[in-house]
C-alpha cells in the first residue's frame, strides 16, 4: 500500500494521534449530552410529566 501511494503528486501524513483525538473529542460531545439529558430529567418534576400522559 505504501508503494500505491507514493505515486500520488499530493501526499499527506496521517499520525496515530489524530484518531485519537478525534474518538476523545467525541467521547467527550456524547458525554457531556447524556449528562446533560440526565441532569435535566434528573431536576424536572415528576407531576409535570404524568399530567401529559
Amino acid at each position: 500500500m505504501h508503494k500505491w501511494l507514493e505515486n500520488f503528486a499530493y501526499k499527506t501524513v496521517l499520525s496515530w494521534w489524530i484518531f485519537a483525538l478525534a474518538g476523545l473529542l467525541a467521547l467527550g460531545i456524547a458525554l457531556i449530552t447524556v449528562s446533560f439529558q440526565s441532569w435535566k430529567a434528573a431536576t424536572k418534576n415528576p407531576v409535570e410529566s404524568l399530567r401529559y400522559e
